[in-house]
């Protein structure tokens, strides 16, 4: 992929929010692609509804316009088309520092850890904090004695929000250390 576009689209993209599309697209230099991009649908607008309500009096213009300006043109050729079938993926995890190494967390269950790396500025969003505070909340266990556990926000307002949403407390309850927001 390469100097490569990669251009995201299909049902999948109804269920995935709007950080979860960050994410994905931000992965894409991984594969050596130059950005990446998601098709404009009610999702996008209804989360930049706010910026959007300025110019537009109803969010179907909106989609409307920004899918003529943003989505490719009906009938473009791309160089390649990827079919995905993902109704099968099972949770990863790095085993790595690259990406390319990962495994089926499953694989891992008897895997001794001794450090455990929640978020970057690709994966440091609030929602995945909430769902590791919500872990963290539901067992009494301590962390292991030896592992390290590291909560990387990827920006000043995921901190805020985690601070502000108690989850903070959360993670220096169970004596995990919090990073400043920055790319890890």
């Amino acid at each position: 992929f390469t100097n490569k576009v990669l251009i995201f689209g299909g049902e999948i993209l109804q269920v995935l929010s709007i950080e979860a599309r960050q994410s994905i697209t931000n992965m894409v230099v991984e594969a050596g692609a130059t950005c990446g991009m998601m098709l404009v649908d009610a999702v996008t607008v209804n989360y930049l509804w706010p910026l959007l309500q300025k110019k537009y009096s109803i969010q179907e213009n909106a989609l409307e316009d920004l899918g003529k300006q943003w989505n490719c043109d009906e009938g473009c050729e791309y160089d390649e088309i990827i079919d995905f079938d993902i109704t099968g993926l099972k949770p990863r995890a790095t085993v790595g520092y690259s990406p390319g190494d990962s495994v089926e967390v499953a694989t891992l269950e008897k895997t001794p850890v001794n450090q455990v790396y929640i978020g970057s500025c690709t994966n440091g969003r609030i929602e995945d904090f909430r769902i590791a505070a919500y872990i963290f909340r539901n067992d009494e266990r301590p962390l292991a004695e030896g592992v390290r556990c590291i909560i990387n926000p990827s920006t000043p307002d995921v901190m805020n929000k985690m601070v502000e949403e108690g989850l903070f407390a959360t993670f220096m309850e169970k004596g995990c250390c919090i990073t400043n927001p920055n790319c890890g």
